[in-house]
């Protein structure tokens, strides 16, 4: 009861005013406070309203808790994030959330209890572990710990979820009797309370309170400093609690004090945040008066990056530091920078209201004159403004008017020389030298655009697309024309000693010594549309479409030896929009450096000054997640999904979360299997087409938009499932049946080759038999015919006759030819029987060899009679390798071996001798003899395998294997 009596007395009480110290001064309200860049969020930009809280969990997303739900931003979209379950219990409003040591997002509702984000679902404690009433806060401790504050019916409560158990801590156990305001675990893992009217703190790895402090001005937000010290707000403005008391008042314009004056404290950038103030944010510095910004915020959070985002009624915002400083002016810039006198003299700056100094880092209105549109300086002090026709001179300290040039024509450029002659040059018109209190003709202009002074008496002048000349008082000499002109619309000139730079929309060029070198645009894109140059100390600063660039002299000095070659270089306000003028059309001169060596610029957002130490740290390498992977149309999420047979097109989405300028982030992805090399793109959808089955991983790293690439990749795993003609088992018993077909086949062609080879030589034995069957059954026959006649003939015949004894030996004789003719056709006959090779090869040896080296022959396996054809064949191959042995080879033995295989007959024929000649043995032949062509002729037309090599240790072997279905005459056919 006593804390909802101190909660309603906290709505109803009148404002208390700060006590100790009287309120600063408050500064001027502005959109963002200097030295940094606002970006803001509204429901246009799909932005959430009535954000109550945020959080960032470890994987980068920035989390808002609103008044209706969840949602998640990557930095260019919002999404939605709805619970598993729907509880119609359960209140939409989110007030409070927490990122627990294990990446867990907990969140604190209106009503309903505490939800939890974990491994992608949203869903509420289980029953039994529920809290009760509306959570007021949540904190996380470093060691798992998580704090969740509630009231309701039983009062206040603290609950404490510890190692996977809870523990309750309520008034019966040490917590005060009033509403839990706000809880924050410090650095060292204490706990700290702030409650109606006081403050407790729990000790780390404890869970009992102990009373700090009793407060009447009700406290409301706690915070740690950057020191470590602990802070609080209050009524009384901000107090610190720990290294010593100190308060510090803060305006207030809000009815009544606690929880409803501060509702968020954050130290960042050395400053003290503040929001839900009835005027928006608050920035207190660590001196000089606090400063009232008029943002909706009442939520404040920095992230992992640096940069402060303020939640509230109208949506989001954030706020970055920058080097890059808006500076107010009286007026909008109109013209260039003007800069000259002894050094240290200020710079001047043309406007729509008249001319201003920039000295001492600020700028003043030093001269009323109207709509400026020409200015420039002297090296002696004086100052030249243009307003159209009409014109002010500045000299001896001392402004006077002129008056119009001869021509009344406005004038788009000036210059004063380095004798002090003061020019105007009125575009394609003519060029007037002031002089005394009128203007007079210095040169015709032949439509010179505009021209700058070239540090002596002349001038550089040119015609934007077509020529730049330089004019002295001696005549004129043309430097570029035309097709020459690779800067494309030329807008700037800008000389330094000996050197001469020409900026245009296609780059920037130099000249020095005559001779001109162009960085282009399609090699370096932030060089297109430069309409300032500034040479500072060490760098080289540029202002283009791009932004402000500054280069190291060095590299600046080395990038002209080498035009095409990258040029390393810092941007800055690109995140903000800022860049060079785009209604400059020429005469621009919008980059200079001040006494101080501060760069100026005159950009499309106005006058801006570059503070080098009052940017934001670099940011760190940003972490990427893979968001989702959709196949065909269906999206799959968790680890490893199963894609099904068929798919053709896998898109996977990406996000590198660094919400710094998102759109500049960068990504390199590579999928095992298909990509040799990482791919880099701007885009973060990743898509493939056409993959086939099989397992694949997608690896992905993404740069900041400063370069910084992610030190580890994010990886996702998929696997596609293969048609059943896919897998390897089909592919398997497919390779299987083409083996056997091959080998079917092979055995099919071995079989008809060999049954040609076997049908030649069954047609050969026939032949034989049939020859022998003509001889005997015609020739023969008729022959013995032709004999009965002669010898009946000769019977008649009387003894005495003088022809009888001539033809008894002529009887004689042909009974010698009857009986030789009937020996062939025997011996026709027997060629076509099975021939015993063994006894063959024997008898060959004995001829061959008589008289000649030892010889051996050896028989392996089981003899069977050849084909005679073949025997035939096989001894005169035979009988060429003996005769070479004994005759070439001088061999002492020689060994003749048959081997009977079941599927082939296989003959050698080797020797001890000097061996086969190399060059005989490449060629296949001795020059001038035939033998071993021969031999390799009867080997192929018996479809047998021929070879000629070398015996071990020495000599030469022959080797001839002949398929059994050729070699013998009773072959069984088959497989």
């Amino acid at each position: 009861m006593k804390a909802w009596v101190l909660f309603l007395a906290a709505l109803a009480a009148p404002s208390v005013p700060a006590r100790s110290i009287p309120a600063q001064a408050e500064a001027r309200i502005d959109p963002a406070p200097p030295g940094y860049a606002l970006r803001a969020w509204g429901p246009e930009s799909g932005a959430p309203t009535d954000i109550r809280t945020i959080a960032q969990t470890p994987d980068g997303f920035l989390w808002l808790g609103t008044g209706n739900g969840l949602y998640r931003f990557d930095g260019l979209s919002f999404e939605r994030i709805e619970p598993v379950a729907y509880e119609r219990r359960r209140s939409a409003t989110i007030l409070t959330m927490a990122v627990a040591s294990d990446g867990a997002l907990w969140m604190g509702r209106d009503y309903g209890g505490v939800s939890v984000w974990r491994n992608g679902r949203l869903e509420d404690l289980p029953r039994d572990q529920q809290v009760k009433g509306a959570v007021q806060a949540i904190t996380a401790g470093s060691q798992g710990d998580v704090w969740i504050a509630t009231i309701g019916g039983l009062g206040p409560q603290l609950h404490l979820f510890r190692h996977g158990r809870w523990s309750l801590i309520s008034p019966e156990t040490g917590l005060q009797d009033e509403s839990i305001d706000h809880l924050m675990v410090a650095r060292d893992g204490t706990l700290w309370i702030a409650q109606g009217a006081s403050v407790s703190r729990i000790a780390p790895g404890g869970s009992r309170p102990a009373l700090v402090l009793r407060h009447p001005a009700y406290p409301a937000t706690l915070a740690q400093d950057d020191e470590g010290a602990v802070w609080m707000t209050s009524a009384k403005g901000m107090e610190r609690l720990t290294g010593g008391p100190m308060t510090r008042p803060l305006p207030s314009t809000v009815p009544a004090p606690g929880l409803f004056q501060h509702g968020g404290l954050i130290f960042a950038d050395g400053a003290a945040w503040l929001s839900a103030y009835r005027d928006g944010l608050m920035l207190a510095p660590r001196s000089g008066p606090a400063r009232r910004m008029s943002m909706a915020v009442t939520v404040l959070f920095r992230d992992a990056e640096g940069s402060l985002w303020g939640g509230g009624a109208d949506g989001l915002l954030r706020l970055r530091r920058s080097d890059v400083i808006r500076v107010a002016l009286a007026g909008a810039p109109t013209t260039g920078f003007a800069q000259g006198g002894p050094q240290g003299a200020p710079l001047y700056l043309g406007t729509d209201t008249g001319v201003v100094g920039i000295e001492a880092g600020a700028p003043r209105l030093i001269h009323r004159g109207g709509d400026m549109t020409a200015i420039c300086a002297g090296q002696q002090g004086q100052l030249l403004a243009m307003a159209q026709t009409k014109g002010f001179v500045r000299q001896g300290g001392r402004w006077r008017y002129l008056p119009p040039p001869p021509d009344a024509a406005p004038t788009g450029s000036c210059a004063i020389t380095s004798d002090g002659r003061i020019l105007n040059i009125m575009g394609n018109v003519n060029i007037a030298q002031l002089d005394g209190q009128r203007w007079k003709g210095w040169q015709p202009a032949q439509n010179w655009q505009f021209g700058v002074s070239d540090g002596q008496k002349g001038l550089f002048t040119l015609r934007p697309t077509t020529s730049l000349t330089h004019l002295t008082p001696k005549g004129q000499s043309e430097i570029w024309n035309r097709d020459q002109i690779a800067t494309g619309f030329m807008r700037m000139l800008r000389p330094f000693g000996p050197e001469l730079y020409i900026g245009g929309e296609q780059g920037l060029a130099r000249m020095r010594g005559g001779r001109i070198v162009t960085l282009d645009a399609h090699h370096h894109p932030w060089l297109a549309g430069i309409t300032g140059l500034a040479m500072g100390r060490g760098r080289v600063w540029i202002i283009s479409g791009a932004g402000i660039a500054d280069v190291e002299r060095g590299r600046w000095d080395a990038a002209f030896a080498h035009p095409e070659q990258p040029i390393p270089h810092r941007l800055h306000g690109d995140h903000e929009g800022i860049h060079a003028r785009r209604d400059v059309y020429w005469a621009a001169n919008d980059a200079e450096i001040d006494a101080e060596g501060r760069p100026w610029f005159v950009t499309n957002r106005g006058l801006v000054r570059i503070e080098p130490e009052g940017g934001a740290a670099p940011a760190p390498a940003p972490p990427v997640v893979i968001r989702s992977l959709e196949a065909d149309g269906r999206v799959y999420r968790g680890a490893d999904p199963a894609l099904p047979a068929g798919t053709r097109r896998i898109q996977v989405d990406a996000v590198a979360l660094s919400l710094i300028d998102p759109a500049r982030n960068l990504y390199r992805y590579r999928l095992s299997g298909v990509d040799r090399d990482w791919v880099q793109t701007d885009a973060r959808s990743i898509t493939y087409t056409g993959l086939a089955p099989g397992r694949y991983a997608l690896d992905v790293m993404a740069a900041n938009a400063d370069g910084l690439w992610s030190r580890q990749a994010a990886r996702v795993t998929f696997t596609i499932a293969p048609y059943f003609w896919q897998t390897w088992w089909f592919a398997a018993l497919a390779g299987l049946a083409l083996g056997v077909a091959v080998w079917a086949g092979l055995r099919w062609r071995i079989r008809a080759a060999t049954q040609a080879v076997r049908q030649r030589i069954e047609d050969r034995l026939a032949v034989h038999e049939q020859i022998a069957r003509e001889l005997h059954d015609t020739l023969l026959q008729g022959f013995q015919g032709l004999m009965l006649r002669f010898q009946s003939t000769l019977e008649r015949l009387p003894h005495d006759h003088p022809a009888r004894l001539e033809l008894e030996d002529t009887l004689e004789r042909a009974d010698d030819v009857l009986i030789e003719g009937r020996d062939k056709v025997r011996e026709l006959r027997a060629a076509g029987e099975p021939v015993d090779l063994a006894a063959l090869l024997r008898a060959l040896a004995t001829a061959r060899l008589e008289d000649g080296p030892v010889w051996d022959l050896r028989i392996t396996g089981k003899p069977r009679r050849v084909c005679a054809p073949v025997a035939d064949e096989i001894e005169a191959i035979a009988g060429e390798a003996l005769f070479n042995a004994r005759r070439h080879a001088q061999a002492g033995r020689i060994v003749i071996a048959v081997s009977f295989a079941r599927d082939s007959l296989h003959l050698s024929v080797s020797d001890d001798g000097v061996g086969l000649d190399r060059a005989v043995m490449a060629q296949g032949q001795r020059p001038g003899h035939f033998g071993l062509i021969h031999m390799r002729e009867r080997a192929a037309a018996l479809g047998a395998k021929f070879d000629m090599g070398d015996a071990h240790p020495h000599g030469t072997v022959m080797s001839l294997t002949i398929p059994a279905r050729i070699a013998f005459r009773e072959v069984r056919w088959g497989f």
